[in-house]
């Protein structure tokens, strides 16, 4: 009965240490030196010393990606901070380059595609202000995947891109029309879904975010709505 209860004892650790070697590396000295490396880069990353924190949060990013989706949103920040501070132009390059890969990994092991796009458009229009055709790329498929989830900065930089683009004669008028009527039903579908949610809040921390939440969602609505008037003629209407 022991040796029964001692083997599946022993089995019991052996998958345990398998599911961890799948989100921390691929070996037990793999994980250990994951989990060491999350300790100290989180340790600096709390206090914001971002710049103590680079090296470990590298080696988390590079060897377990998939033990926790904070690395990538804790990276992100990071590298926003070093672009800021960063004086040299080829040292900010590959530093705005390491911030898309790192929204390009976050899709590839845990997913939120559109959400992410979204928040990539956003940053890449930041980082490369005459880009537009890029950034409206970026924006149109994270626009079209999340749709009235979408974030309602992604979606008023999606349609003021196109009117951009239209002003720099890299899109035809005929795009921004066509994508009005989308455009807004997917913010309509936001300010509904999020007034739903206001209204089911249950506390006092609920009630601000959605409220903050249905703000920008009206905002959103009215900027998409100034810039169509500005474009559309009678017959566009």
């Amino acid at each position: 009965m022991m040796k029964r209860l001692t083997g599946l004892l022993i089995l019991i650790f052996l998958a345990a240490m398998a599911g961890a070697q799948g989100k921390y590396g691929t070996t037990p000295e793999d994980s250990v030196k994951c989990v060491t490396n999350i300790s100290l880069y989180k340790e600096h990353y709390k206090q914001k010393n971002y710049y103590d924190a680079k090296e470990g949060w590298i080696n988390v990013f590079n060897d377990c990606p998939q033990a926790q989706k904070s690395t990538f949103i804790n990276g992100v920040k990071m590298y926003t901070v070093f672009i800021k501070d960063e004086k040299d132009p080829e040292v900010k390059k590959g530093l705005i380059d390491t911030l898309f890969l790192i929204y390009d990994r976050r899709i590839e092991y845990w997913g939120q595609k559109g959400y992410v796009l979204g928040r990539k458009g956003v940053k890449w229009l930041k980082y490369h202000p005459d880009d537009y055709i890029g950034t409206y790329n970026i924006l149109k498929e994270a626009v079209y995947l999340s749709k009235e989830n979408t974030e309602a900065g992604a979606i008023t930089t999606y349609y003021q891109v196109i009117y951009k683009a239209y002003e720099a004669g890299d899109l035809d008028k005929s795009v921004l029309i066509e994508e009005y009527i989308p455009v807004s039903g997917f913010v309509d579908g936001g300010i509904e879904k999020t007034n739903k949610l206001l209204e089911s809040a249950k506390n006092e921390k609920e009630k601000n975010k959605y409220s903050k939440k249905l703000e920008l969602y009206k905002k959103a609505k009215i900027t998409i709505d100034d810039i169509f008037i500005k474009v559309a003629s009678c017959d566009d209407i």
